[in-house]
């Protein structure tokens, strides 16, 4: 599939600029450590279902869903946190996807480039900032908003023509989130999500060096 010719693409981060997935889950195995394997596993398991939803979902879901406990807006807040010191160096030091760092400077002055991810707006800024990336995108989205909305806010403010934009992503949320406001996706393809791209039909990539 020839990206080139979109006005427009929405890159999710994690599995697409930075292949940060494993070190986004050994951050919950991390958090709920003193749970045991049980739990632990449970958590491993959703996490990489729901790829892509913010752990400010996350996080209350699994104290409620697996440790029939529920917290308080102080909590969540304070285990937000915890989680983003267990993972944003880690993210730092993950390994680029292939290619796609020389994708963003070939061609960040000919197309309009947004971040668009499930990462807090505060480590996704200070992730950014310390690849020294930020240059290449017009702008940069994070939770507590949901890609839907990221993706219906930036089409309504910019009045952006949904077929001359692309979201490029690697979990169902951001395929959702694409089809949801009627835009184009392109997977970044993993052995992580084979199987929950099994049953859909979209176009996929796993090295963007295909395109340059």
């Amino acid at each position: 599939m020839d990206i080139g010719g979109y006005q427009v693409i929405f890159w999710d981060f994690d599995g697409v600029i930075k292949d940060s997935v494993n070190a986004k889950t050994k951050g919950y195995i991390q958090l709920f450590d003193s749970y045991g394997t049980h739990i632990k596993n449970k958590i491993f398991q959703h996490h990489i279902e729901h790829g892509g939803v913010s752990r400010f979902e996350k996080i209350p879901l699994y104290y409620k869903k697996y440790l029939k406990t529920e917290l308080s807006a102080e909590q969540i807040q304070e285990l937000c946190l915890k989680y983003g010191e267990f993972t944003k160096y880690a993210v730092l030091k993950s390994e680029w996807v292939p290619g796609v760092r020389k994708y963003l400077e070939l061609n960040c002055t000919r197309q309009t480039f947004f971040v668009v991810t499930g990462t807090p707006q505060e480590d996704i800024n200070w992730i950014i900032n310390k690849l020294d990336i930020q240059s290449m995108f017009f702008g940069v989205y994070g939770a507590p908003k949901t890609k839907i909305e990221i993706l219906s806010n930036l089409i309504e403010k910019y009045d952006l023509k949904p077929e001359s934009c692309l979201m490029v992503g690697d979990a169902l949320t951001d395929y959702n989130a694409a089809k949801k406001t009627k835009i184009n996706f392109l997977l970044r393809k993993t052995p992580e999500n084979e199987v929950l791209f099994k049953n859909i039909s979209c176009n996929s990539i796993d090295d963007f060096m295909k395109l340059i």
